[in-house]
């Protein structure tokens, strides 16, 4: 998904494409299919269940949707009633990789289509087996272990990762691998505490700790690498990290939780719960490993408590005196106040939606306190335990909440509009909030298909669309995802608001670089309950 509009400013630049777009009103909710045949040396595979899962599915991975179908004595399949969408398909066979030449990552599926010749050719997928053990010769038990693949390409299908442990001997056996080049590893590098118990140290085949030494090991179709052992290197070294905290008075702060939070530059993990403070305001944290942290005050969501963040750094030994000194934070009230008409009631519409408010220029996320609370319903809030600065307010999305069916039009405080947020001083008391927002009904489809002419797409090449409200204050309140392109060219981009759409669209590399010229701007217009057709034709060559 690509958000930044600078950086969709910088990759489009000149190619020709010439767009068509025509507006249609649906009839009936059609589901839709996806058939094809599953094949082992060009004859089909009897009894394999092909499963399609949703590409966007944000809840866990209980509740993930899944339609399949058995493949039938030719290999063939078909799964029904299937909704509109963007799916990943493909066939539950462990022991079999799918040839990459036939992967087909993501499939988007309009109103009633029928996907045909969604085939996979399956090849005997090659193994890699070894024996995990600790410096004794011990045999390291469910221990887990990491077989990654160095280059893959550029459609590799999460679904060929599954956990892999070390049985009661130490053994491991990775299965149903692709062709290529793989590292195989054992313990991890970093880890928070609370997730990081005695872990151990992350060691590469052949039992070196630095990724520029592992031995690298090729596997090809069928084969099997044996004796890839490893003698891991023995438990991380950790440490603890102790303190206190308490209030303005000096007075200690019992059963006060607290998070943890880690970041390297490429990648960041938090935590919450577990620690807390006693009845002496004191707290302890087990099982941290040599790193630099960042530990914060996470009070519950109705006090008005509020500390700053303290940064720290544990080397080689165990970190105590670390004071929290907590502090009386600022409060935010108000109302949420829509604008047009709806069609339900203000409780139905707010029901589980949360505020929240962020400050500008502040070094974590957490620093502001607790950030959301749940609007009444009728449409009333109020925020505790803020931080001084300038702040704004936005709603906070999930899977259950309506969220993202509100446009913000302006914030205001008693008449006075405040387009640049709210400026908020230690322990101040804001009131008289209104956050006017619009109700948007979200029932516009855009479908469309990318053509190519006058040549073919490299095979590291992807094609990217782009679709952006043509007004650019209104770009900067809604944010449509960017729709995803299956190997037919096809997107759909479901759930848009009723308005006008630039539509843009370029070839780039997996990394983002762009592989030509810019597109013009299109214009497309999209209304409510209605799906919108547009074609986009990239020529290679002028």
């Amino acid at each position: 998904m690509v958000s930044s509009r600078p950086a969709i400013a910088c990759i489009l630049l000149s190619l020709s494409v010439a767009v068509c777009a025509h507006a249609q009103s649906p009839t009936k909710e059609q589901p839709g299919s996806i058939s094809g045949r599953v094949t082992f040396k060009s004859k089909g595979l009897a009894g394999v269940v092909v499963v399609a899962v949703p590409n966007n599915y944000s809840g866990g991975s209980e509740g993930r949707p899944r339609y399949r179908a058995t493949t039938d004595d030719e290999g063939n399949y078909r799964i029904s009633d299937v909704p509109a969408g963007n799916y990943v398909a493909y066939p539950l066979a462990p022991a079999l990789a799918v040839d990459i030449a036939d992967a087909q990552p993501v499939l988007t599926i309009a109103t009633g289509q029928a996907l045909r010749d969604v085939n996979f050719a399956m090849m005997r997928g090659g193994v890699i087996t070894g024996r995990i053990t600790n410096a004794d010769g011990q045999p390291l038990v469910e221990e887990s272990v990491s077989v990654a693949a160095v280059d893959p390409p550029r459609y590799y299908p999460t679904y060929n990762f599954r956990g892999i442990h070390t049985d009661d001997r130490g053994v491991y056996r990775a299965f149903g691998l692709r062709p290529g080049k793989y590292r195989v590893s054992v313990g991890q590098q970093k880890g928070l505490p609370g997730f990081t118990q005695q872990t151990t140290r992350q060691t590469f085949y052949p039992s070196v700790t630095e990724i520029d030494k592992a031995t690298v090991i090729e596997v090809t179709e069928g084969s099997e690498a044996v004796d890839i052992n490893i003698v891991a290197a023995g438990l991380h070294s950790t440490f603890s990290v102790s303190g206190r905290i308490i209030d303005s008075a000096g007075t200690p702060v019992p059963g006060a939780s607290l998070g943890i939070h880690q970041s390297d530059g490429n990648s960041s993990m938090s935590s919450t719960g577990g620690n807390a403070t006693n009845s002496k305001g004191e707290f302890k944290i087990q099982n941290v490993l040599p790193g630099k942290y960042t530990l914060f005050f996470a009070p519950p969501e109705n006090s008005d408590l509020r500390a700053d963040p303290i940064e720290f750094e544990v080397i080689d030994s165990d970190l105590t005196g670390l004071e929290f000194k907590t502090k009386r934070g600022a409060s935010l009230s108000g109302m949420v106040v829509v604008e047009g008409p709806y069609e339900t009631s203000l409780a139905a519409l707010f029901k589980g939606l949360r505020v929240f408010v962020a400050l500008d220029n502040t070094k974590f996320d957490f620093e502001t306190g607790p950030r959301s609370v749940e609007i009444g319903p009728d449409g009333s809030f109020r925020m505790v335990g803020i931080g001084s600065g300038n702040a704004r307010l936005n709603f906070l999305y999930s899977d259950d909440s309506q969220a993202e069916k509100f446009e913000i039009q302006h914030l205001e405080q008693n008449g006075t509009l405040l387009p640049s947020g709210i400026s908020i001083k230690e322990g101040e008391q804001v009131t008289g909030l209104r956050l006017v927002v619009k109700y948007l009904k979200l029932t516009g489809v855009m479908r469309g298909v990318v053509k190519i002419e006058n040549g073919e797409l490299s095979p590291d090449a992807r094609v990217l669309v782009w679709v952006t409200p043509a007004d650019p204050s209104r770009a900067a309140r809604i944010s449509p995802p960017s729709p995803q392109v299956d190997s037919r060219g096809q997107f759909l981009l479901e759930r848009l608001a009723a308005g006008t759409y630039d539509v843009r669209a370029a070839l780039v590399e997996p990394g983002g670089r762009r592989l030509g010229p810019t597109s013009p701007k299109q214009v497309v217009v999209v209304a409510d309950n209605t799906v919108t057709d547009v074609t986009l034709t990239i020529k290679l060559k002028p």
